[in-house]
């Protein structure tokens, strides 16, 4: 395994496992170790296999529910993001693919929480109540894609440099 596969791995572990350890509501790494792993592992199939194996694993312990699939698909979606538009990642790429990761995120997971949930009538209004309701969780989703994104991709950079393995960031200038 290369440096370079090496460290991508360990950081979305490292991010992965973090939902184990007290934390806001939604306040997770989720959107951006999808994003991360879109942007840097190759072959393009452990972009996705990565960060889905890691997030059921975690979830073995926190619980499964019912809405897996949603949750799954959209952070399937979001390595799709990174596959396409962070392959040479800036500051202004991952801020937006990282909004972006979270409105997708919170519009799937919450239509999967209308769709199987039990928890709202099956009508248009009961999907319009369910993303209200849901509202209050986003602002933990948009804070923890934009902070662990920034963690994570500054991190890569810094550690890139340092052992000058990262040619996926030739074009991002780090100042000491």
């Amino acid at each position: 395994m290369s440096g370079r596969t090496f460290t991508v791995f360990l950081l979305v572990i490292v991010a992965v496992f973090s939902r184990l350890i007290p934390h806001p509501w939604n306040l997770t790494a989720v959107g951006a170790v999808a994003l991360f792993a879109g942007a840097h592992l190759k072959p393009r199939s452990l972009a996705f296999i990565v960060p889905l194996l890691a997030f059921f694993i975690t979830d073995l312990i926190l619980g499964v529910h019912n809405t897996m699939i949603f949750t799954y698909g959209a952070v399937a979606l979001c390595s799709l993001l990174g596959i396409l538009f962070l392959q040479k990642p800036s500051p202004v790429k991952i801020l937006g693919t990282s909004l972006t990761a979270s409105v997708i995120f919170f519009l799937i997971s919450n239509f999967g929480v209308w769709l199987v949930g039990g928890l709202y009538p099956m009508t248009t209004e009961g999907l319009v109540n369910c993303f209200i309701m849901a509202v209050p969780f986003f602002q933990g989703q948009v804070i923890g894609d934009l902070l662990h994104s920034a963690v994570l991709f500054g991190a890569y950079a810094v550690i890139a440099k340092k052992f000058e393995f990262a040619p996926s960031l030739a074009n991002t200038k780090i100042k000491n």
